[in-house]
């Protein structure tokens, strides 16, 4: 009961620009662009997305999260993201103010082939935060508060090809 009652209270809702995304490393995507939303709490739950898909796409469809230069700040990681989209091969989080993330909040995505978290505020990564996403290709945590990183995040991502 509590839970579900913390959840009402940090509940938010995404409104998705949805629309084909080619960029870093020319790999295209469908993705949900976001803008207006501030995630400055943790533990905020994403309740509802809203937004026009494309022709024949839908939720599932969705492989790119990306609030890149919101408007809004973003300190932390979405809750449920997951559950709305099932399939994120990338996600784009650079310049929102992200100021930590943990493995829970990426164990969900195992397809993760692309993480852009550069230009935050994070001041460490989690030696196993990176434990569940094997297919990761490319990395980017560039323009943080991060003074060291333990070389084992990466020991087990053999489809790394680029790391900043």
């Amino acid at each position: 009961m509590l839970f579900s009652q913390l959840n009402s209270l940090h509940a938010i809702n995404l409104d998705c620009i949805f629309e084909e995304s080619t960029g870093w490393l020319n790999l295209e995507f469908y993705r949900c662009k976001i803008d207006g939303v501030s995630i400055t709490k943790q533990y905020q739950v994403i309740e509802k997305v809203t937004g026009i898909h494309e022709k024949w796409k839908n939720d599932s469809s969705v492989e790119e999260f990306s609030p890149q230069h919101s408007s809004k700040t973003i300190n932390y990681f979405p809750r449920n993201l997951d559950k709305h989209f099932l399939n994120i091969k990338k996600i784009y989080m650079a310049e929102v103010e992200l100021k930590e993330i943990h493995q829970r909040d990426l164990k969900p995505f195992v397809k993760l082939e692309l993480l852009s978290l550069n230009g935050n505020q994070l001041e460490y990564l989690e030696v196993d935060l990176l434990k569940f996403n094997t297919k990761l290709k490319a990395f980017n945590a560039q323009n943080n508060k991060i003074l060291y990183i333990d070389p084992q995040v990466f020991d087990h991502l053999n489809m790394m090809t680029h790391l900043q």
